[in-house]
């Protein structure tokens, strides 16, 4: 019985206090990894949406197009930290619907 507790000892004081710093690790490695996705995603909708933005300025917007954009201003914004991006997207809410046939 004294090999068994000295043992249990053993993992209490050693194996167990380092799975438990892997699992932190592991954690705050994959919550930074995601982080660099998520503005990584953030950064590709802004340049999108802001090239999208010149043309339509230039071209005008159609009904599909505004749709498009309205789906990346969602994404991007559940991205958090908005910034210039929220004036941008209203300026593209309040441009009128060309046809989606005119040129």
């Amino acid at each position: 019985m004294i090999i068994s507790t000295e043992i249990a000892s053993l993992i209490a004081q050693t194996v167990i206090p380092m799975l438990l710093s892997a699992g932190l690790a592991f954690y705050v490695s994959e919550k930074n990894r995601r982080r660099g996705l998520d503005r990584g995603v953030q950064a590709l909708l802004r340049c999108r949406m802001l090239i999208e933005y010149e043309r339509y300025k230039k071209e005008g917007i159609t009904y599909s197009e505004k749709k498009n954009f309205i789906n990346m201003y969602e994404c991007y914004h559940a991205l958090g930290k908005n910034g210039v991006m929220t004036s941008i997207y209203q300026l593209v809410l309040d441009m009128e619907i060309k046809k989606e046939y005119e040129k």
